[in-house]
């Protein structure tokens, strides 16, 4: 019985030293060929360019004719990003962000190794804590400038260097600076800057205390804890960042309980901004396809791409012809409006319309109905799924009256 047991202490010994150097491996493999340089020249920017979309008159063919056209309405479509010091954040609002996010941040490197081989346990052994992460306000920072999320063993060791190596080059007070201005912040915010505005309508040093942990209870998840969409979420985790700050004596016991007791109260203006900054599907169409652009042309992470479009100030040239997409959003407006006026359930669609003479895309709708958000699903270009009869005018019918094989009238039996 003992030899067996010895054995086993062995096999398991064994396993261990097997997979350590595994890991070891794997971490020295990719700690060469990574590239740990990070490019912050946008997340430390101060400025915003607007970033323009242009048009062109077109001929009874439509080909492009004169002087490019701005297209006012489509202009501006960074979203809200207000540069702040360090010097300028109230203390409450730093202390918030690290107490809910990085309780550790001022004592490592980059890197909290507890945190970190808890979550490795986590992702081996499944404790059944899912939320249950080990990124520091560095690694956070990390994935915010690369836009670099996915969930593979590989990209967190990456993020890991590269956290490691930004410690060693810039400040902890630089990457805190950097961190609340990029981050992203529900509402089309980066940065808390923004966000006060957004939420609170106030500067950053007319911060309450209250809300100052009810924008750090944001970063776990922007959606479900939005202030101004999901209050209810949001106070739940306001509180938790209370708690946590009063734990790690960041404030008082007197302060926590006036906190606590403090109702959050949301800027009135914000469903009209959000109204107000609903882009059309043509433009989002745009934004993706120059973010793509980008990334493949100057090898920008998709994070710098967008970036680059909300505050480098670009000038970008479209097909859109601007009444033919203004008719084609009338029509799938009314097209809903109708239906529903009739007690029919309606069926979804799409529609892009495109220059037969030289393929330019003139008018895009991703959806029945009028558009009612930024990034949601546009069904003309983001569902992947069999084209079935829409794809038989291009494929088989066009084909066959250019060959002479089918005409307008042609007929064939359903046999």
């Amino acid at each position: 019985m003992k030899k067996r047991k010895k054995l086993v202490w062995k096999l398991f010994l064994a396993f261990i030293i097997f997979l350590v150097l595994i890991l070891f491996t794997s971490f020295l493999c990719i700690y060469i060929n990574v590239n740990k340089e990070i490019d912050l020249s946008f997340a430390r920017s101060g400025s915003s360019s607007i970033t323009k979309i242009y048009y062109y008159n077109k001929d009874e063919f439509g080909y492009s004719i004169g002087d490019p056209i701005e297209l006012k309405e489509e202009a501006i479509f960074f979203e809200k990003n207000e540069w702040c010091s360090y010097y300028d954040i109230p203390i409450d609002l730093i202390n918030a962000f690290i107490a809910v996010e990085d309780q550790r941040f001022f004592d490592h490197n980059g890197v909290d190794w507890r945190r970190t081989l808890k979550a490795t346990a986590n992702y081996i052994l499944n404790f059944g804590k899912s939320e249950f992460g080990g990124s520091t306000i560095t690694q956070q920072l990390i994935k915010n400038l690369t836009g670099d999320n996915s969930h593979t063993p590989k990209r967190k060791i990456e993020e890991i260097i590269r956290a490691m190596h930004l410690e060693n080059n810039i400040g902890k007070f630089e990457i805190l600076e950097l961190y609340l201005n990029v981050v992203y912040l529900s509402e089309n915010c980066y940065g808390v800057s923004a966000a006060s505005k957004t939420y609170f309508n106030k500067k950053l040093e007319e911060l309450t205390l209250a809300e100052c942990a009810s924008l750090a209870a944001i970063v776990k998840s922007p959606t479900n804890y939005d202030p101004y969409l999901k209050p209810e979420n949001n106070l739940s985790r306001r509180n938790i960042v209370l708690s946590l700050m009063k734990n790690q004596n960041m404030i008082t016991e007197e302060e926590y309980i006036n906190a606590i007791d403090d109702k959050i109260i949301i800027n009135e203006g914000i469903e009209n901004e959000n109204k107000a900054g609903i882009y059309s599907w043509y433009t989002e169409a745009i934004i993706d396809d120059v973010v793509h652009d980008l990334v493949s042309k100057y090898n920008l992470s998709e994070n710098a791409a967008q970036m680059l479009i909300n505050k480098g100030g670009l000038n970008i040239y479209s097909c859109i012809d601007p009444s033919l997409q203004k008719i084609s959003e009338e029509v799938f407006k009314n097209y809903k409006m109708y239906l529903e006026s009739s007690d029919n359930k309606y069926p979804e669609a799409s529609c892009i319309i495109i220059n037969p003479y030289n393929s330019d895309i003139l008018a895009l709708i991703g959806g029945v109905g009028a558009k009612k958000g930024n990034r949601i699903l546009n069904r003309a270009t983001d569902i992947k799924r069999p084209l079935g009869s829409v794809i038989k005018p291009l494929s088989l019918y066009a084909p066959a009256i250019e060959y002479g094989k089918i005409k307008y009238s042609t007929v064939f039996d359903d046999v």
